[in-house]
């Protein structure tokens, strides 16, 4: 599914579409591609830690699952979420793309959407570099210029977003009386910088799933948690038991 959403092929078709009806025409296009798929992912993630769950903890209740979704993008379309939000979960879905953060909140409304780039930076505002396809969006200029050469993608806009300091969010929307809690993060070049920036010794999340970057994850990761799985995209980190 990635390839088709970067390949030229896809992109010159969808030029042949008006701007103002581009957008509507992708969402369209892959909400009868997902109708028929058992999963909602760019490559299958969310059936992955679906089988994680199940093969490592007794007893699911998936209405007793939190998830933090970090760079959610759309709501149902590419999402790693939306399989568990069928199942009754709860998520706190959080994005730098304005218009998707509008669609989360119109569609899944049993779930927290937040608007702005989470980071473990003071600032209030941050540069947010919108790309198309908007799966590659990002806040992090050197993966911005990354993609560029890499991919076939192009510039949108480039605009100020505000920052959402990971700490604060966590503070205010950590549930420590869910059973489980899922952290699934996703935004282009910044993610181990975030992961690193995380105290997952209070905030005690049981599966983690990292996109892969340009950066490192801190040796403290690795001491908490096991590398268990990956793929051409992600990492898949499960909790020690004894850490």
């Amino acid at each position: 599914m990635y390839k088709l959403i970067n390949s030229k092929l896809f992109s010159n078709f969808l030029k042949l579409i008006p701007k103002n009806l581009n957008l509507k025409f992708r969402n369209y296009f892959f909400s009868i591609y997902y109708f028929f798929s058992a999963s909602n992912s760019l490559d299958l993630e969310d059936i992955k830690i679906n089988k994680l769950l199940i093969n490592n903890f007794d007893s699911i209740d998936y209405k007793n699952i939190e998830i933090f979704d970090i760079g959610s993008g759309h709501p149902k379309i590419h999402s790693n979420s939306y399989f568990f939000y069928k199942k009754g979960s709860h998520t706190v879905a959080i994005d730098t793309n304005k218009k998707l953060i509008n669609l989360f909140q119109k569609i899944r409304k049993k779930d927290t959407a937040l608007f702005g780039a989470v980071s473990d930076d003071k600032s209030n505002e941050i540069f947010f570099y919108e790309m198309s396809p908007w799966e590659l969006s990002t806040i992090n200029e050197e993966w911005y210029k990354y993609t560029l050469e890499t991919t076939n993608s192009s510039l949108v806009s480039k605009h100020k977003v505000p920052i959402l300091n990971i700490s604060n969010v966590l503070e205010k929307h950590y549930n420590f009386q869910k059973q489980l809690h899922i952290l699934m993060i996703d935004i282009e070049g910044e993610s181990s910088n975030l992961v690193n920036a995380i105290d997952f010794q209070k905030y005690k999340f049981d599966i983690l799933l990292v996109e892969k970057d340009l950066k490192n994850f801190s040796p403290l990761l690795f001491e908490l948690y096991e590398l268990i799985d990956e793929d051409e995209f992600n990492y898949f980190f499960i909790k020690k038991l004894n850490p």
